[in-house]
């Protein structure tokens, strides 16, 4: 599974990128503002007729504005909760990371991740999720640069 991109492994191409993009909005968006979230995954073109197949499903809310169409994802579709699921997997990645840690008997002064991952960047099946986790020396017993034992 794509980690960086959860949707893409369960809904590929366009139309996952269209849900992932709705999913983490409450505005309505045009086709162009999409296309433009979208960046180099789909091209303006494309947004258009993976909108028409999801309006068409009833995944997406088309409400006409002048000569611009706004689009949301339709809240009352029963396949609402795991698209939003789906689209939110990373953050619940780093709730349970961060339940874990709360866990340890010594936890660490701060955790943070980075990399591809935490940027978003990844790739499918190669990119693996990297943390920092910052301790205090004295917490685990010594202090950096000291020697572990006094001489007499």
């Amino acid at each position: 599974m794509n980690v960086a991109e959860p949707m893409s492994s369960v809904v590929p191409g366009v139309h996952g990128v269209i849900l992932s993009i709705l999913a983490r909005t409450d505005c309505v968006l045009t086709g162009r503002s999409i296309a433009g979230l979208a960046g180099d995954r789909a091209s303006p073109a494309g947004v258009d007729r993976a909108m028409r197949a999801l309006v068409d499903a009833g995944l997406v809310v088309e409400v006409p504005a002048g000569r611009a169409k706004l689009y949301s994802l339709n809240r009352h579709h029963v396949a609402y909760p795991p698209i939003t699921q789906l689209a939110g997997l990373k953050d619940e990645l780093y709730r349970r990371i961060r339940d874990a840690i709360a866990r340890w008997s010594t936890p660490p002064l701060a955790a943070a991740g980075f990399g591809s991952y935490a940027r978003g960047t990844s790739v499918a099946h190669v990119s693996q999720i990297d943390l920092s986790l910052a301790a205090w020396a004295v917490a685990l017993g010594r202090l950096p640069g000291r020697p572990r034992s006094s001489p007499s």
